[in-house]
């Protein structure tokens, strides 16, 4: 993992402390410690608020997933890799499908909109980077828009959305 690299990398030879620049950034942002508290891995939180760092770190790993072409590893059709903060989350598996669902959409749009910004930024004479963007051929998971069975209605959605 390229990203695993760096981080070592910067840990190692630069004593360089991710944590810290990210609270630092945050901050400078002004985003309020109470979240900020949440998305920082060693922080103690109230048993209130771990369920929500649960949920920030499983949209994260669903985010790098996607980005790193490893989307499709975390359907809900295959095993969840062992360190998965998704696993965490008490969710049915039906409730995690519609979330995955919810997801892809998400992402394929997301491709969507890159592919066509690489086009029209680029001119005659040059091939769009996909080089940029490693999904930019792969297909993420579920096609949505075929799929009638799946109501991605936000409103239905929030209210589908228990914890069991």
């Amino acid at each position: 993992n390229v990203r695993s690299k760096i981080n070592y990398v910067f840990i190692k030879e630069h004593k360089f402390d991710f944590e810290l620049a990210t609270r630092k950034y945050l901050r400078f942002n002004y985003i309020p410690d109470s979240i900020v508290d949440i998305i920082e891995r060693t922080s103690d939180l109230p048993k209130e608020d771990v369920l929500v760092r649960t949920i920030c770190f499983s949209a994260s790993e669903m985010i790098e997933a996607f980005y790193a072409g490893r989307f499709l590893k975390l359907s809900p059709d295959n095993a969840l890799p062992p360190k998965s903060y998704i696993r965490l989350l008490p969710m049915s598996l039906d409730v995690y499908r519609r979330i995955y669902a919810k997801a892809t959409f998400f992402f394929e749009k997301e491709k969507k909109e890159i592919r066509e910004h690489e086009v029209v930024d680029g001119d005659e004479n040059t091939t769009p980077d996909t080089n940029s963007n490693p999904n930019a051929n792969v297909n993420v998971g579920v096609n949505v828009e075929s799929r009638s069975d799946l109501d991605l209605d936000d409103d239905e959605f929030d209210e589908d959305f228990e914890i069991i």
